[in-house]
This record gives structure tokens, sequence and C-alpha cells, in this order.
């Protein structure tokens, strides 16, 4: 009989930065109307636009899948949309893809091959009244072009006439914060905490990277910050066994390079992980349980 059994979970709260224009497109309005060819999401009661939690985790899902190289063997939608996902529980327990993002009972409709998602990404709505530090003004106080985002246009030219196709983009202005930043990785055994790491890369090639469309345009560069960890667990001490195994049973963990346990077991220490070329100093930096 399959069991499964919720150890903890670790909360990773912060905010979202925009150091570009971002764009994450919405449905069509009366703005099309108005000459407006892609509009920014809203919430339908505030008027704000945010960040769709969907948008975000699928990001950071296509970036994991690309570092490690997995095959793209799903088909989403024919004939091009692909992603990967295990289709047979050997392949499932040893990829780190599946195991953080889950596996839909899709693919096997009996139910005998499905796993949950570890990690839970909270939508993130726009916080127009915080003031970026050294700004004096923030996004409310601002005169915009429409509430809380700006009007971009853009223009196809052709090669030999030079006649232009131009269209307009609405996105949400650079240096604005999104806040607050929620994530939930459910830790279903003591070794799950090793899957963190490879969510923390993809946050930080989600920065080397971009949210939202029109990246290659210079759209959709963010930044993460003032992260905060806490740990929610009844089996603190059966997490913390996990880890204390030796690096001949989990090679991963002297990979990971954890200077010391004794850090965990304290709700003040630290979580210290490997070095990495980052701008994402908050999380290498603060990983402070409460």
């Amino acid at each position: 009989m399959r069991t499964i059994e919720l150890l903890g979970k670790i909360i990773i709260t912060g905010d979202i930065e925009t150091k570009t224009g971002l764009y994450i497109g919405g449905m069509s309005s009366w703005l099309e109307i108005a000459g407006i060819d892609k509009l920014v999401v809203r919430n339908s009661v505030t008027g704000l636009p945010y960040i769709p939690g969907s948008s975000l985790r699928g990001k950071l899902r296509s970036l994991i899948e690309k570092d490690l190289g997995k095959e793209q063997n799903k088909v989403i939608k024919k004939p091009d949309v692909y992603i990967h996902e295990c289709n047979d529980e050997t392949s499932y327990s040893s990829c780190e893809v599946c195991q953080i993002f889950g596996v839909s009972h899709r693919v096997d409709p009996e139910g005998n091959f499905s796993y949950p998602s570890r990690l839970l990404v909270r939508d993130i709505p726009l916080d127009p009244d915080r003031k970026k530090p050294g700004r004096t003004k923030s996004l409310s106080e601002l005169n915009t072009d429409f509430p809380y985002s700006e009007l971009k246009w853009e223009a196809t030219i052709d090669r030999i006439t030079s006649s232009a196709v131009p269209r307009q983009f609405e996105r949400v202005p650079a240096e604005v914060i999104f806040s607050p930043c929620e994530f939930i990785f459910n830790l279903f055994i003591p070794q799950d905490v090793i899957l963190l790491w490879y969510f923390i890369q993809g946050l930080v090639m989600v920065e080397h990277d971009y949210l939202g469309g029109m990246g290659s345009r210079g759209y959709g560069k963010i930044n993460f910050k003032n992260i905060k960890i806490r740990v929610k667990s009844r089996k603190y001490r059966d997490i913390l066994e996990g880890l204390e195994k030796e690096p001949e049973e989990d090679k991963l963990l002297e990979e990971l390079n954890i200077a010391s346990i004794d850090y965990l077991k304290s709700i003040e220490g630290k979580f210290r992980i490997k070095p990495y070329k980052t701008g994402i100093k908050s999380i290498l930096e603060k990983w402070i349980f409460k």
C-alpha cells in the first residue's frame, strides 16, 4: 500500500524587485480596442498587476530542466510544446525535477504512478506604496501611462524598405516591488532538504535570465530581496538526522558542503551552503530560521 507523510515545511518569503519592465500577459479587454496589443495580468478586485505563481513556478521548472539536461519527453501541446516528466519509478527516484515539481496522474490514468509537488508558489501582488531605497516616490505616486503600468512601443522593421509595424505593450515599470513573495517547500522524507539546493539554483538562474515575456528584448530582469526562511516541522529531529548522514551514504551532502549541522539545530542558526556566483546575496547570506 502506498503511503506518504508530511514531515515539515520550509517557508521562504521575500520581495521581488523589477530591474527592467515586466510583462506577464493577461486577458483581452477594452484597451485592445484603444490599440494596446498586449496587456499585463491584473487582480480583478484590486486592479493591481501581479506575478502569477504559475508563471514563476513554470520559469523555475524550465530553467532547472535545462540546467540538468532533462529529456523533453511529455507533449503539452502539439507540435512544439514539450516538458520533462518521468514515466516510471526508476527514473523518478533519481530525478530532481519531478521530485520537486511532481508527476501528474495523466502519466498513468490509473493513478498507480503519480507524485505530489514539493514546491508551492504563491501569487505575488504588486506593492505600489513601497519605495525602493534611494527613491523619493512610490509607484502609486507617479504619473504612469495606465494605473501602475507603462506603455512600451515596439516595432518590426522591414529589412529592405524600412517600413515599420508598430505595436504597443503594457508592462510594469522597472524598480518597483512585488511583495510578499512566498514559496512553500514540503518535506516528505528527511533527504528532501537536499532538493532545496536545486530550487535555490533555480532562483539564481531566474535572476540571470528573465521572468515573463519579451526577455530577449530587455524585459523581465528581476532580483529577489529580503529573503527569509522558516521551518515548520513536528519532526525536526528526523530532518536533521537525515542531513547528518556520512558523505559515503549520500554524495550530494558532500557537494552541498553544509558547513555545520549545528546551525540547523539552533532556531536562530544559519543554513550555509556551497558558494555560488550570484547577485542573490540575501539568499546566500541570510538563511535565518525563525
